[in-house]
């Protein structure tokens, strides 16, 4: 017989919630352990890579959300979920369209098998949307979601650009001989170039963080209509 309280918070939750949660959390710890977890924390590791530090707050998320199976504080809001909604679309975005543009510019080495790749830049995204936008309600105040996605935005920022690009010589840019930050086109800017960049890309993240908010919002709205 299941716990009362696990039967408590599941009334509120939709049958499939349960199998999809525990879904969700076996793929992104699986997936992490096995290109994250395995190698030690340092600057040539894993850890250098957007695409990593996304699934890690997607798995943050996953584990949250089978907490919340248990514990009804935990069941409606998950407050990781606006970061890793921000930092998993902006690598679907980034990487499919450099990849679009030239493979080479987003591939290091030798390319992810199609599985692994799929799952690490679109189908971790799209199972932290579904937790979102069906099982979690929307934060009632947008503009304080946006400050620690800017925090973990300056913290990748600072870490590839004084860290990461310091201790490597790998991958070196397709038009320069600029080497050791974490992907080929990054090396190919200038210093200055490179903080536009920061600067830009920053700026619309912070935007496409408040249209996923909108979105969110409007979903739940939605759903409350249909009920």
């Amino acid at each position: 017989m299941a716990p009362p309280s696990l039967v408590d918070n599941q009334q509120s939750l939709p049958n499939w919630s349960t199998p999809f949660r525990i879904l969700s959390l076996t793929l992104a710890l699986g997936f992490w352990c096995f290109y994250i977890g395995r190698y030690p924390f340092s600057p040539s590791s894993s850890w250098r890579y957007l695409t990593n530090w996304g699934l890690s707050l997607n798995l943050l998320v996953a584990l949250w959300a089978v907490l919340g199976l248990f514990s009804s504080r935990l069941r409606r809001h998950n407050p990781l979920l606006p970061t890793a909604l921000t930092a998993s679309t902006l690598v679907v975005l980034l990487y499919w369209g450099l990849y679009a543009i030239n493979p080479a510019m987003v591939t290091i080495k030798a390319p992810l098998p199609w599985y692994s790749n799929l799952y690490m830049h679109l189908g971790t995204t799209v199972l932290v949307y579904l937790e979102a936008f069906l099982l979690n309600d929307a934060p009632r105040q947008r503009f304080k979601t946006l400050a620690p996605i800017a925090l973990v935005g300056i913290a990748y920022v600072l870490w590839v650009d004084l860290v990461v690009a310091t201790h490597n010589t790998t991958p070196c840019g397709l038009t320069t001989s600029v080497c050791g930050y974490p992907y080929p086109f990054l090396n190919d800017f200038t210093p200055s170039g490179r903080w536009g960049f920061y600067t830009i890309t920053g700026a619309l993240v912070l935007r496409m963080s408040l249209c996923i908010l909108s979105l969110w919002r409007r979903a739940k709205a939605t759903q409350q209509a249909s009920q």
